[in-house]
């Protein structure tokens, strides 16, 4: 087995979406690294006294990335992929990445050195930054802080805030954020052309509609959000009484939702715009007990199947041709 050579960092490593690099953060700067070979692709330096260190992201493969990528005034030091599918499509590429602390976000190109934007927590009114993420594309970056009022969502294209998405129900941690909150991977919004699901398929570059668990009372509520619009697609209230994460069918047709194992065995299924298709209550074990609760839901890459985890270290798989 060969092995590496051995490359210290202060935390961990960050591979990037497309699988071409790995950012490795250290005391006083980031540096990105080929996957196949190790070598330094670039080095970004940090300021000297920053906060504490947060979360470390890099944006979603985009097209336009790669069809910018040869431009004359780029970073002569990026060398993109020569590889295309096998229709002779250019490759999505991740060329941005950003750095959060609890006070402020750096956000940095691979394509461009003269890039750099930062975010700063102003006052700090809201509580430090909790988690900080690209948007629809390379150009957005979502925030959230510990207090968990809203999520703002910053352009990096005007330098604005361009929406504020109020009362997420997870906002403490990546982990906790990471359930309550979605990208649909392959279904497409577009506030001026919807299709009666509420979302109309299509290609391109970036992410496409985004599902984000809300708590603003004592209800739990999913809205859906056009990707770079921000327009609300659709908002309903879900049959839950302590929704514990949701997550997109591969396909972007179905959103899973799981209910809080203290309220029984529970487990939905609804469609994309929001009709409750199947719920599942788990199958008896005795006369009396359907299991611990869900613990945790997973689709299967190709959306065949429907994984469940339990709190008693047990896996149920659904069959979506049956169960969607």
């Amino acid at each position: 087995m060969e092995t590496s050579t051995l490359i210290s960092s202060t935390q961990p490593s960050v591979p990037s979406p497309d699988g071409l690099h790995i950012a490795t953060l250290h005391t006083t700067h980031l540096s990105v690294r080929n996957t196949s070979t190790l070598d330094l692709v670039h080095s970004f330096d940090l300021p000297s006294r920053r906060s504490k260190f947060v979360n470390l992201r890099w944006s979603p493969p985009s097209l336009s990335s790669s069809s910018s990528s040869t431009s004359s005034d780029l970073d002569p030091s990026f060398a993109p992929p020569t590889t295309t599918t096998n229709n002779s499509a250019p490759t999505p590429l991740s060329t941005r990445i950003l750095l959060a602390t609890t006070d402020s976000v750096l956000v940095f190109s691979l394509t461009n050195s003269a890039f750099r934007a930062t975010i700063n927590n102003g006052s700090g009114g809201l509580g430090p930054i909790s988690h900080a993420d690209f948007g629809c594309d390379e150009y957005e970056v979502m925030v959230w802080t510990s207090m968990g009022a809203s999520v703002c969502v910053w352009s990096l294209e005007t330098g604005r805030m361009v929406a504020e998405l109020k009362d997420p129900k997870f906002f403490g941690s990546a982990a906790a954020i990471a359930k309550g909150c979605g990208w649909s991977r392959e279904a497409r919004a577009d506030a001026g052309d919807v299709g009666g699901n509420g979302v109309s398929s299509g290609s391109g570059s970036g992410r496409g509609v985004f599902a984000l668990l809300t708590r603003p009372g004592t209800e739990d509520i999913i809205t859906l959000y056009a990707g770079k619009s921000w327009s609300v697609i659709k908002s309903w209230t879900c049959d839950t009484l302590d929704a514990q994460g949701l997550k997109w069918s591969p396909d972007g047709r179905w959103l899973a939702l799981w209910d809080a194992a203290s309220m029984g065995y529970k487990a939905q299924v609804y469609t994309a715009d929001g009709h409750c298709f199947r719920t599942y209550h788990g199958d008896y074990f005795s006369d009396e007990l359907r299991g611990l609760g869900v613990k945790r839901v997973e689709w299967e890459p190709n959306g065949m199947w429907l994984a469940l985890a339990s709190w008693e270290q047990g896996v149920t798989l659904l069959d979506t041709r049956k169960v969607c």
